[in-house]
């Protein structure tokens, strides 16, 4: 982006927030903004175009009357408190994955905290390369990160991910939850609210780049085949989810442990995890990778993520990845 389109994005941002404040006439948004009436006038017009509504009356001026349904990368940019992740906000109304889009974009160079939306997924996924339904008014979105460390450590920073979901589902839709390892957000009832999905282009010691595709069921209906294994914020909640907020709130959070896990802070990270997850020592637990399924009880993790499980027959093995049953 260059400092033309960005100083052109901050006065639309500021443009809405005066909007939002009531009715203001053009001579005072010009006078606010610091350009001329021809030029609010476009960016007004620019903005209807999004699908803001926007009255204008003669001597008494503009106000904002309705916002556009779908993702809109001035809401998303107004409040967001990040210096990196999600201020490159690209938005869909439809896409068939965020996680293709956001894996060519990082292919090609996009920088860090690069962040593709689609109100409408038309073939969602989710690990193993299961299907993700994923209609309007849910969550999903994919977002691209360079850590400078080896991809050992991707799952880790999957799993402070999903951490980040969980809290911003307590902070923001009221929803305690639970984390699944390696990377499932539940309810405390066990239905599954959300999930993440890394991807990456590494070396042996290096990540090139590392994309975590994020699915959140938030106001979106689901299919009756999911009813006993899923749920939404909002049938947990019994009320509509701030879709923005929640974003903001999770993007906020998850930068925060993201560059303190860099910067070697990681008991943190740990201790939460462990009392938020769904498991507890002692817990009987089958992992299964691919067809093979191994049973015995749950231990603990490890600091690399590693779940490490007592087998029937007494050995311990520490697991990378798997599902848990």
């Amino acid at each position: 982006m260059t400092p033309a389109s960005r100083s052109a994005g901050r006065r639309s941002i500021k443009l809405l927030a005066l909007l939002e404040q009531g009715t203001i006439s053009g001579e005072a948004l010009s006078r606010k903004l610091g350009v001329s009436r021809q030029a609010m006038h476009k960016r007004v017009e620019s903005l209807r175009g999004r699908g803001y509504g926007i009255e204008g009356r003669p001597r008494a001026g503009y106000r904002l009357v309705s916002r556009p349904e779908g993702w809109v990368r001035e809401d998303i940019l107004r409040g967001l408190r990040t210096k990196v992740l999600g201020r490159n906000p690209i938005c869909f109304e439809s896409v068939e994955s965020t996680q293709e889009e956001a894996k060519a974009l990082a292919a090609g160079g996009a920088p860090e905290g690069t962040l593709v939306l689609g109100e409408v997924q038309t073939r969602g996924r989710g690990r193993h390369g299961r299907s993700w339904v994923s209609p309007r008014g849910g969550i999903w979105a994919s977002l691209i990160l360079r850590p400078p460390v080896g991809p050992q450590d991707a799952p880790l920073i999957g799993q402070i991910a999903c951490l980040g979901l969980a809290e911003a589902a307590e902070a923001v839709a009221g929803v305690r939850s639970l984390v699944k390892w390696p990377n499932d957000v539940l309810a405390r009832n066990g239905r599954k609210l959300a999930g993440v999905l890394a991807e990456m282009s590494s070396e042996s010691e290096r990540i090139h780049w590392l994309v975590l595709g994020l699915g959140v069921n938030a106001n979106n209906p689901l299919p009756a085949g999911l009813a006993r294994t899923a749920a939404s914020l909002k049938s947990v909640s019994g009320k509509p989810v701030p879709r923005t907020e929640f974003l903001q709130r999770f993007l906020s959070n998850f930068e925060k442990a993201y560059f303190s896990f860099l910067a070697g802070e990681r008991n943190g990270f740990h201790a939460s995890y462990r009392r938020r997850s769904h498991l507890r020592p002692g817990d009987r637990v089958t992992i299964r990778d691919g067809d093979a399924g191994t049973k015995g009880r749950f231990v603990r993790f490890d600091r690399d993520g590693a779940l490490v499980q007592r087998t029937d027959d007494g050995r311990l093995i520490r697991h990378l990845a798997g599902d848990v049953a």
